[in-house]
């Protein structure tokens, strides 16, 4: 009984460290893929929790950069800029769906872990369904992200953090 207890006590600081470590500034690469429809975007996330990105493809989209500040959200593109409340715009965007389930890790410890050789598999359930991510064990750096009820999966590259 006194190893379950211990396996309990660890997995839950296991937990709380991941949380703290995601909750540290980053920045990294993104590659999207929506329901077979793909976009690459850089990612920063700040030690505040506001996040800023900038879409680099498809070309549609190029220029076009979000930023988060609190409840807020900047849309901007070129000399232009739409600022409005995040639950505006997230309504069902794909950046919702990457920022929530980074955030609920780094939030709240109403997820699971396992350990693997080459990963560490993080999953949860946010607002869109089943999320799955996929980090570095030796870093925490992330890996990738898939939430598979919406279609979504999300390759990093360069993941650092900042601090």
């Amino acid at each position: 009984m006194v190893g379950c207890t211990s396996d309990v006590q660890k997995e839950e600081r296991s937990k709380q460290q991941l949380s703290s470590k995601l909750n540290n500034a980053f920045e990294t690469t993104a590659h999207i893929n929506y329901n077979n429809v793909e976009a690459l975007l850089t990612m920063s996330r700040e030690q505040s929790g506001n996040y800023k990105l900038e879409f680099l493809q498809p070309i549609s989209l190029q220029g076009i950069s979000l930023a988060t500040q609190g409840e807020n959200i900047t849309i901007t593109y070129k000399d232009m800029s739409l600022t409005m409340t995040a639950n505006e715009f997230f309504s069902s965007s794909v950046v919702k769906m990457i920022i929530e389930s980074i955030n609920n890790i780094s939030t709240d410890y109403g997820f699971t872990l396992e350990m693997g050789e080459q990963q560490l598999t993080v999953s949860g359930m946010g607002e869109n369904g089943e999320f799955i991510l996929l980090l570095d064990p030796k870093n925490s750096n992330l890996l990738s992200l898939e939430i598979p009820s919406s279609g979504l999966k999300v390759d990093f590259e360069n993941f650092k953090f900042l601090n």
